[in-house]
């Protein structure tokens, strides 16, 4: 009887001390479970911020992505504005030049023109001029012949 309340007791010190180490494992299962959840509910949240960021970096990347290409497109804009401008002003002054140049052209054609047409109104006034001379030495010559002729019939009838 002794023996029996001894193994009684020792069976129950012995129960006692599983459901006391049942219960330390259980606090440790469900303090490790806490501390994994944690661990768990840590990390999403790094994920989620890391994921955060990383779409952040993504749309910054595509911002000055988006900005260099406008850049570049309005700086290729502004080139090609500048260079039709320099062709534009060139081909002006080409313009102008080819219009001077058409202008001297028929200036010069013109004052030939007019040098011509003054030396043939000089040629045709000397002409007429020294025509004109020439009448009056003719007139002067043939009075001249005349008075000669009067002289020597007058010269003859004097000899007779």
């Amino acid at each position: 009887s002794e023996l029996r309340t001894r193994v009684e007791e020792l069976k129950m010190e012995n129960d006692y001390q599983l459901r006391l180490k049942d219960m330390n494992y259980n606090e440790k299962i469900k303090d490790l479970t806490d501390k994994f959840i944690q661990e768990i509910e840590s990390l999403k949240a790094q994920n989620e911020t890391l994921k955060m960021d990383k779409e952040r970096q993504q749309a910054r990347l595509e911002e000055d992505i988006q900005q260099m290409t406008d850049s570049h497109s309005t700086e290729l804009q502004e080139r090609e504005n500048t260079t039709n401008a320099k062709l534009m002003g060139e081909y002006e002054k080409y313009q102008e030049l080819q219009a001077r140049s058409q202008r001297l052209q028929e200036d010069y054609e013109r004052q030939l023109q007019n040098m011509e047409e003054e030396r043939e109104k000089a040629l045709q006034e000397l002409t007429e001029n020294y025509e004109g001379k020439l009448q009056q030495q003719l007139i002067k010559l043939e009075q001249a012949a005349d008075e000669y002729r009067q002289l020597q019939r007058e010269g003859e009838e004097l000899n007779n």
